[in-house]
């Protein structure tokens, strides 16, 4: 004699599973409408906008073409959110890095 430990995994125990006979079509089409959503939700157009200036801001030699990209950003089309913030350091660092190396370097003393 087997027992099983889920009363509802018996065929109509308690009525749930008759009356659920639906619900493996219902789970199914929420899984798709879940990963459908996830999918196109996560298109986020600011951060492709920004991921460009980035990789231009980062392939400059200069900091003046790197101060010029990063003119090209719109002020208010983006939304600030925690990718966008990302990248936007990535490319204040990029720029950074290029101020740096252009910087006139202190001469040490000569004892």
């Amino acid at each position: 004699m087997r027992t099983s430990l889920l009363p509802v995994s018996a065929a109509c125990a308690n009525g749930v599973a008759c009356l659920t006979g639906y619900a493996g079509c219902v789970r199914s089409w929420l899984a798709i409408v879940v990963t459908l959503g996830a999918v196109l939700g996560c298109n986020d157009h600011g951060a492709q906008r920004l991921t460009a200036i980035k990789t231009k801001v980062c392939a400059c030699k200069t900091a003046s073409c790197a101060e010029q990209e990063i003119d090209r950003v719109p002020k208010d089309e983006i939304d600030s959110n925690h990718r966008t913030q990302t990248i936007a350091r990535e490319m204040l660092d990029c720029a950074a890095k290029l101020q740096a190396a252009e910087r006139p370097r202190k001469a040490s003393p000569r004892r």
